[in-house]
């Protein structure tokens, strides 16, 4: 006998409106947050051992996935600080561990204690990377294909996404083509994203 499934839902955090302020490029939203955890940002990466122009890179980088994230309907289910501060240390360990510097038990018990503080981190952290990815794979590919998987994610003022109906007027080829030829783009953008070694290093959820 099959047992049911409950699904509990999360309520959306009352600091959503800072992912809508990064979204909509709130300048006293982002001057708050730069005001506030800059500081504190540069610190914590030099305290782990970066420097400076880290500190800058993984502030400016957490931000951009927020902005990324959040026309993606990012939902916050913990306080912004500390999404934000978890977000930016689990990035900075993950450059390091790019850099093949080994992983201390200290940076174990980093992530663990990020998991336990907000565990929507881990998630928001490898939509980031899978975003890389992706980004990095498609400037492989050839024009036709850039061209057709950028327009298919660009979405309007109401977030919808661009109609293939006018994305084939735009590009000037038919309607029939365009389904076919952005199946065959996807296909070889996802095998691509697949065989790359940073894919594979993403935590399970």
């Amino acid at each position: 006998m099959n047992q049911a499934t409950h699904i509990i839902p999360f309520e959306i955090h009352a600091d959503q409106d800072m992912i809508q302020g990064i979204v909509n490029n709130d300048h006293a939203i982002i001057n708050e947050i730069y005001k506030k955890y800059s500081g504190i940002v540069r610190n914590m990466v030099k305290e782990m051992g970066g420097g400076e122009d880290d500190a800058k890179d993984v502030f400016q980088e957490v931000m951009l996935s927020i902005y990324r994230q959040g026309n993606q309907g990012l939902v916050l289910r913990c306080k912004f600080g500390t999404f934000f501060l978890s977000a930016c240390k689990k990035r900075f360990i993950t450059v390091l561990n790019s850099k093949y510097v080994k992983k201390t038990n200290s940076f174990l018990y980093d992530e663990e204690n990020i998991r336990e503080m907000c565990p929507q981190v881990t998630e928001f952290e490898n939509q980031s990377i899978k975003e890389v990815i992706v980004r990095e794979k498609l400037a492989m590919m050839g024009e036709s294909c850039r061209d057709i998987i950028e327009l298919s994610l660009t979405r309007d003022a109401n977030g919808e996404y661009m109609p293939w109906k006018k994305i084939a007027e735009m590009l000037d080829i038919s309607y029939a083509y365009i389904r076919k030829k952005s199946s065959e783009c996807k296909e070889r953008l996802t095998e691509l994203v697949r065989k790359d070694p940073k894919y594979h290093t993403l935590k399970e959820l």
